[in-house]
């Protein structure tokens, strides 16, 4: 699971400063990835199912954005966008849309394409990276060795969680 989340973060970081032009391919390639992996998919499925996508984006419009406001709402709303750009629609299409505009300017494809990172897909991802970071420490919580219950001297007590350290798989059958 370490390497799910190493690879996460490096795969991510293709993401940073992108401009509008080459934005949409890196978008869908990293979301490909996402769906490539089991536990993301899950992640993903899951929030796909638990939200009604439909009542936030009810009476959205050029001037009138989307009514998310949880995390998973956010989540949901930024995975059906990237949805929507894997089958083709194109960024300003969507920003035009669901009214995701810079509130500087307006006409710029990079701003409102910015906008639409920092609001939505951006916090999507850390929502994403957060919930592989919790499985992670489920995970680290199943694979911690046999765990002292009993109270040893000091000097046997750190010798044995030594040799636990150097030694995971080792049956116990003393002490």
């Amino acid at each position: 699971m370490s390497n799910l989340l190493n690879d996460y973060h490096h795969r991510r970081s293709y993401l940073d400063n992108i401009n509008y032009d080459e934005g949409r391919t890196r978008l869908i390639g990293f979301y490909d990835w996402l769906l490539s992996e089991p536990e993301i998919t899950k992640i993903i499925n899951k929030l796909k199912n638990s939200i009604d996508i439909n009542k936030i984006t009810e009476g959205c419009g050029y001037s009138h954005g989307p009514q998310a406001s949880t995390p998973d709402e956010i989540t949901s709303l930024a995975i059906f966008f990237l949805d929507k750009i894997k089958d083709g629609v194109q960024t300003y299409n969507l920003c035009d849309q669901y009214g995701i505009h810079s509130i500087y300017d307006s006409e710029d494809l990079q701003s409102d394409f910015e906008e639409m990172m920092d609001k939505y897909i951006n916090p999507a991802f850390d929502f994403i990276e957060q919930k592989i970071e919790e499985i992670q420490s489920e995970d680290d919580k199943k694979n911690i060795p046999y765990t002292l219950k009993t109270q040893y001297p000091l000097e046997i007590t750190q010798s044995l969680k030594l040799f636990e350290k150097d030694h995971p798989n080792y049956q116990r059958n003393v002490l």
